[in-house]
């Protein structure tokens, strides 16, 4: 599908969602559709290139000003320099859209840390841990 396709119903459902007082949360970042296997039961690496993972990214740019959670994945994405998983991976939060001017601290979660890509990995020296 056409990421402005997903991009304009992803924002305005964002959009309905906060009218109705509900936070959206738009998942899972940078974007699991090219996986090809479930990340809660295993180590996922998406092995698109770097020119298709970019144009995946749209929707979470043109939905930048929706106030709005982000979820991050936990599958690592080579080709956009994120080689362990993206929710502990500092390259993943950079690649997000710049924080709104209303909402300057982003708020990002991960919807597990015990799925096997995250779970009983060492600290990584960026004050991220697995528990």
């Amino acid at each position: 599908m056409a990421q402005h396709i997903v991009a304009d119903a992803a924002c305005a459902f964002a959009e309905g969602l906060n009218a109705g007082g509900v936070a959206a949360a738009f998942k899972h970042f940078p974007g699991l559709g090219r996986a090809r296997a479930n990340t809660d039961l295993q180590r996922v690496r998406v092995n698109a290139t770097e020119a298709q993972l970019r144009a995946d990214l749209e929707p979470y740019r043109h939905c930048a000003a929706q106030d709005r959670l982000t979820m991050v994945a936990s599958a690592t994405y080579p080709k956009l320099g994120i080689s362990s998983p993206a929710v502990l991976n500092r390259r993943a939060y950079d690649l997000l859209p710049a924080p709104r001017p209303q909402q300057p601290d982003e708020r990002n979660l991960n919807d597990s840390t015990e799925v096997s890509s995250v779970a009983c990995r060492p600290p990584l020296g960026n004050g991220a841990w697995c528990v």
